[in-house]
């Protein structure tokens, strides 16, 4: 499995109250955006891939999710919430079967765990950070590196527009 993360040091800021809890976003798919929003108002983030080899079974995917948020659980310390970008529509059958396996992974990884967590609309995210639902990838970057994430890229964009749009609505208490 390969993850590379990054660590912000600007950051927009949100309410006081919401700056202790940790909270998950993530975009779900072979090339996982993640991001996290640590109990001391840190953002950490970046991809992880989850690619089978060709000697290994299907499934491997799947332990290799569950294996990463055990991981990243224990290295944050634990997460209040899970927030993931719900993708209605998929460019292929195999990219729907792939999402729908992750997403299993990842609700029963969070009941398990007993921690809540809820899915978004990516039209509705990007309305919130670049005031449009167009998927213009570029214009998502932009938009969270005016919002003081310098480091977005094209694998974790959409995970820090789903951080950062759970942290607008938390800290209005709408989530």
């Amino acid at each position: 499995m390969s993850a590379s993360s990054a660590l912000e040091k600007t950051v927009p800021v949100y309410s006081s109250s919401f700056r202790q809890c940790s909270l998950l976003a993530v975009t779900l798919g072979l090339q996982m955006g993640w991001s996290v929003h640590e109990r001391n108002g840190e953002i950490k983030f970046g991809s992880a891939a989850f690619r089978s080899s060709a000697y290994e079974g299907e499934g491997m995917k799947f332990l290799r999710l569950r294996y990463w948020l055990e991981e990243t659980s224990k290295k944050s310390g634990g997460f209040d919430a899970v927030i993931f970008a719900d993708i209605q529509i998929h460019s292929s059958t195999q990219s729907a079967v792939v999402y729908g396996g992750f997403l299993g992974q990842l609700t029963a990884w969070c009941d398990w765990r007993q921690i809540p967590y809820i899915g978004v609309l990516m039209a509705d995210v990007r309305k919130y950070v670049i005031g449009s639902d167009l998927t213009d990838q570029q214009r998502l970057i932009d938009a969270l590196r005016r919002k003081g994430f310098v480091s977005a890229s094209k694998e974790t964009a959409g995970a820090l527009a789903v951080l950062d749009w759970a942290l607008h609505y938390k800290a209005q208490e709408k989530l």
